[in-house]
């Protein structure tokens, strides 16, 4: 429980993030995913089986073509495998840009690695296909060019250092256990 009162139960990083006080405005070079500011305090979810963390969930958000898309990303203990990637909100275009929600676009994400051996940003959506066996390569959404830009946006500055980049580093490190 924080002086002020808030947990992590109350706390609204969105909110957060509006608020110059609890954020820090964006560059442009630093804004790769176009949110304008960041909150000064992320939550990031931890899932455990028995005693132990099997997975680390982080929130990412990024603009696409028509809107903010909001999505979790889970990752493995290894603080570089995808275990999955959810998008709960956006409102790009339909049978194009609105596919980050479908299943099977999502589905490409599973195992593939965020960070490259020098423990940078690696994930790539490609445009015309991965390659078969790729480590970071994810399709890109067929007609929805900008989307996928902004698919990319998300992931280069949530898995930088002024996003969960440095967190990630710790779970990698063991920080975790």
């Amino acid at each position: 429980k924080a002086e002020d009162g808030s947990t992590a139960a109350n706390y609204d990083q969105r909110k957060a993030a509006k608020d110059p006080a609890e954020s820090i405005k964006l560059t442009a070079d630093e804004d790769k995913a176009k949110i304008l500011r960041r909150a000064n305090t992320g939550i990031v979810y931890l899932v455990k089986s028995g005693d132990d963390i099997s997975k680390v969930i982080i929130p990412v958000h990024g603009n696409g073509l028509w809107s903010m898309m909001y999505a979790f990303v889970a990752v493995e203990t290894d603080g570089n495998t995808v275990s999955g990637i959810t998008y709960y909100e956006q409102g790009e275009t339909p049978g194009l840009g609105g596919e980050v929600e479908n299943p099977a676009w999502r589905a490409q994400f599973v195992g593939k690695k965020l960070f490259d051996e020098n423990h940078k940003p690696a994930i790539k959506i490609v445009k015309g296909g991965a390659p078969e066996g790729s480590e970071h390569g994810v399709d890109g959404l067929s007609g929805a060019t900008l989307t996928g830009n902004g698919v990319q946006g998300t992931f280069d500055f949530w898995l930088g250092d002024m996003g969960f980049g440095p967190f990630l580093a710790k779970v990698r490190d063991g920080g975790l256990n």
